[in-house]
């Protein structure tokens, strides 16, 4: 399966508005990374993880870091 779960539906409409809201916010020169609801609800050393390494990849990079920190 494409990441639902059995039986899930996606519900266009609201899809539609956080694209628009995406493109809203890149027009005013913001990036935009979403994460889904369900990868930040589950209690697996993963997510912890992927999400740790998320924040963390600017600053190896040399890149600006971001405003606050996993514990």
């Amino acid at each position: 399966m494409d990441g639902m779960e059995a039986g899930a539906a996606a519900i266009p409409h609201l899809c539609s508005k956080m694209a628009a809201e995406d493109r809203a916010l890149r027009l005013k020169g913001y990036e935009v990374d979403r994460f889904g609801g369900y990868e930040l609800t589950r209690n697996d050393p993963a997510v912890t993880s992927m999400l740790q390494d998320f924040f963390e990849a600017p600053a190896r990079a040399g890149q600006p870091t971001a405003f606050f920190r996993l514990s």
